[in-house]
C-alpha cells in the first residue's frame, strides 16, 4: 500500500508540455553505462538524469534516480531498496512527494511481473491507481529495438476502464493495449544489439505520453523499471558467476 505524507494537490492548470508533466523525462530515452554509473538521455553525449547503483548492504539505497546528470548537485527523484533481508520485494521512495511504495514481485513458473500503486491525476485530485510491469516481446517492445533477440517490459494500467473488444491475442489486438484491453502506458526494451554502453530504451505511451497521469506516476514508472533491470541484471550476473 502506498504511504503518503500530506501534500496538497495544486489547482493550477497543468502545463501543456508532456515533458513538464513527466518530470522532465523525454517521451523516449535510452539508458547508458557511464564510468560505473548510469545515465538517462536521448543521446549518450547529452545525459539528462544520472542513476547511482550501490551494493545491497547497509542503509544506503541500492538505486538512486537523480534529478539531473550530475549526482553531486542534483536531488534524488526516487530511491529503491530491498524490502528486507533475503526479500525479493523492493521499496521505492519518492522523497519530494513523501511516497513510499512497494514494488511487488509476482513469480510464476514461466516469468515474473512487478506491480505498484501510485496516485495519478484525476482533474484537480490525485487518486490511487494500480500498474503492472509485464515481460513482453510484443509490438511495443519491438518498436523500440527491432533485434529479434530483444526482450522487454510493458507497463499496463490494471484498474480503470478497458477496451475488451480491442484486446485479445497479440496478432489481433490494437496497438497500445494488453490482452484484456488494458492500456499500455510505458514500455522498456533491453538492448538487443552489441553495444559497449547502451543498456536499453524506454518510452511513454498512451496516457503516459500525454502527461495526464502526472509527475509522480512518471517518476515511479521510470524508477520501477530501472529497479527491475537492476534486480534482473544482478540475478543474471550471479547465475553466470556460479556456472
Amino acid at each position: 500500500m502506498t504511504t503518503l505524507t500530506h501534500h496538497p494537490v495544486s489547482n493550477t492548470a497543468a502545463p501543456t508540455s508532456s515533458a513538464a508533466h513527466n518530470a522532465g523525462f523525454p517521451l523516449t530515452f535510452n539508458l547508458y553505462f557511464h564510468k560505473a554509473h548510469l545515465h538517462l538521455g536521448e543521446h549518450a553525449s547529452q545525459p539528462q538524469h544520472s542513476v547511482s547503483l550501490h551494493a545491497g548492504f547497509g542503509s544506503k539505497p541500492e538505486l538512486v534516480l537523480h534529478s539531473g546528470p550530475d549526482r553531486a548537485s542534483s536531488t534524488p527523484l526516487a530511491t529503491a531498496k530491498t524490502k528486507g533481508y533475503l526479500s525479493n520485494q523492493s521499496i521505492i521512495t519518492l522523497p519530494a512527494y513523501g511516497i513510499k511504495e512497494q514494488l511487488r514481485a509476482h513469480w510464476s513458473l514461466k516469468s515474473a511481473t512487478y506491480s505498484f500503486s501510485i496516485p495519478v491525476q484525476d482533474g484537480a485530485s490525485a487518486l490511487p491507481a494500480r500498474f503492472e510491469w509485464r515481460p513482453s516481446r510484443g509490438d511495443e517492445v519491438q518498436g523500440l529495438d527491432s533485434s529479434k533477440w530483444t526482450r522487454g517490459w510493458k507497463l499496463v494500467r490494471v484498474d480503470g476502464e478497458t477496451a475488451e473488444e480491442r484486446g485479445g491475442k497479440r496478432s489481433a489486438r490494437d496497438a497500445g493495449l494488453a490482452s484484456a484491453g488494458r492500456e499500455v502506458v510505458a514500455v522498456w526494451a533491453d538492448n538487443g544489439k552489441l553495444s559497449m554502453d547502451k543498456v536499453g530504451k524506454f518510452q511513454f505511451l498512451g496516457r503516459g505520453a500525454t502527461g495526464e497521469l502526472g509527475e509522480r506516476w512518471a517518476i515511479m514508472a521510470v524508477a520501477s523499471v530501472l529497479r527491475i533491470w537492476q534486480v534482473t541484471y544482478a540475478a543474471t550476473a550471479a547465475a553466470v558467476a556460479a556456472a
